[in-house]
């Protein structure tokens, strides 16, 4: 299996932010964190949009830049939905749907991890702080 270096873009509103609400979806309560302050709480997560020419992902990470799992926002072709995982693969959701696309944790005995879907389609690995797309 091929490894490719990806593209990668952080977004800077925490995933677990409701903005219409401005409440916390992990904790219920109002967000204390003002906009572009979000790295302040402890329980953030972040969107990290990881592409190559053939696969697009998107991810959770902590603050720290680390794999995560919280709620991830999953665009499908009627709405946004906000499911509970560590990331989505975005070319697997028109065909096999946003649940199946769904994107786990899973620890290797190396020390990295990997975002994996119960498809075992194209992963990302992550390990020593960096990223990688492996693609079957």
């Amino acid at each position: 299996m091929p490894v490719h270096t990806p593209s990668i873009e952080l977004y800077s509103n925490c995933s677990n932010l409701d903005l219409a609400t401005g409440k916390c979806r992990r904790s219920q309560l109002t967000c204390t964190h003002a906009a572009g302050e979000h790295y302040a709480c402890a329980d953030a997560t972040f969107v990290a949009r990881i592409t190559t020419p053939r696969n697009e992902f998107q991810m959770l990470v902590d603050r720290e830049h680390k794999p995560a799992t919280a709620f991830i926002p999953v665009r499908t072709c009627r709405q946004i939905m906000f499911a509970q995982a560590a990331g989505v693969h975005v070319n697997s959701i028109g065909v096999h749907g946003a649940q199946r696309s769904l994107l786990q944790l899973k620890r290797e005995v190396d020390g990295s991890i990997r975002y994996q879907s119960a498809l075992g389609e194209a992963a990302i690995r992550w390990h020593d702080g960096q990223f990688s797309v492996i693609e079957d």
